[in-house]
């Protein structure tokens, strides 16, 4: 709300897409620092701000070094990092009831705010970017994966994936002899490394159904990796969240376990919202049924994808995350 607030954006990039542009043209002052953390802070301070928001502590040493100090009169974190930040100096973590537990206040440092919103007004790809028309076979052709078998999909990067989930790969793979699972390799080929040797190990001869793409630099190469799989599959116990977003722009299904912090919650959160729960198990096994269930019957995986493009409008630019943000923002300012 313009009429109400004067607004700062802090950064050390320039702009180079539509997301990032379009920040810099809703604010009233974009301002970039280098790498001088000192100088970084002073301009901050400089402003004498109300209040300062961060959108990822602890995504960058910077910027959680920069939230040690105390740069305004009241400091707030979100979940651009999905964890507390643990600083003393950080006065609230915006999160939503979709993705908290009960008693979740007790996994930060900060203040809990649970939004009866999602808390954040997501665009869809294909409001800023023009997508082509995707062809399944031709994706995968790009990718030497077979035309024919059901392939399940892991899209997140690789240090997400724990060695309890490798029991729920080997199961789903057991469950479904036209099955083949995909991982994104990512640009650490140490971590590839050390994730293929165990599951060699935990797959037994199950590993021969397990293939690595490369990463995709482009979103819309990602999207048609994602709309070339019959299943997605959410990590677990951390999970995904932008990928989540993607996926279901495209109507597809991910078949998900929330974990018991925000950063296994998100997929969860997003079916809650769209008050559709098929795809949500609570156990491992569940997890592997619903997945060999979906990949193996098109016809109640087309239905169900249908179901998601029908409610998906429910989790994309959201009028209510901001009319909650002013509220908040209003609230706080005011007492």
């Amino acid at each position: 709300d313009k009429s109400k607030f004067e607004i700062y954006i802090f950064t050390d990039k320039e702009p180079i897409d539509y997301i990032s542009k379009y920040i810099k043209n809703s604010s009233d002052h974009f301002i970039l620092f280098n790498n001088n953390l000192e100088e970084a802070q002073k301009k901050i301070a400089d402003c004498k701000l109300d209040i300062l928001v961060y959108a990822d502590i602890g995504m960058d040493i910077r910027t959680y070094c920069i939230g040690l100090g105390k740069l305004a009169k009241i400091q707030i974190a979100t979940w651009g990092h999905s964890d507390t930040s643990g600083l003393k100096n950080i006065d609230y973590f915006v999160s939503s009831e979709y993705f908290e537990t009960e008693d979740s206040e007790f996994h930060y440092t900060e203040k809990l705010v649970k939004m009866k919103s999602l808390g954040t007004y997501y665009f869809e790809p294909h409001t800023y970017l023009s997508l082509p028309n995707f062809n399944s076979n031709k994706t995968r052709l790009k990718f030497g994966l077979p035309l024919n078998l059901n392939m399940y999909l892991v899209p997140h990067t690789l240090f997400k994936i724990h060695e309890e989930y490798d029991d729920i790969i080997k199961s789903i793979l057991e469950n479904d002899s036209n099955g083949f699972v995909v991982f994104i390799s990512g640009n650490k080929n140490k971590l590839k490394e050390l994730l293929f040797k165990r599951l060699n190990k935990n797959l037994g001869k199950f590993i021969n159904y397990v293939r690595f793409v490369p990463i995709q630099e482009e979103l819309s190469d990602f999207l048609q990796l994602l709309d070339c799989s019959d299943v997605i599959l959410d990590s677990y116990p951390f999970g995904g969240c932008n990928s989540s977003f993607e996926a279901f722009s495209l109507g597809k299904i991910v078949i998900t376990r929330p974990g018991n912090f925000i950063n296994g919650r998100f997929t969860y959160g997003l079916y809650k919202k769209m008050e559709i729960e098929d795809a949500i198990s609570y156990s491992n096994s569940s997890f592997v049924k619903k997945a060999n269930y979906y990949a193996q019957n098109k016809k109640e995986r087309q239905k169900l994808e249908k179901l998601i493009l029908d409610n998906k409008n429910k989790i994309f630019e959201t009028q209510d995350a901001v009319d909650e943000w002013n509220e908040f923002l209003s609230q706080i300012t005011s007492s």
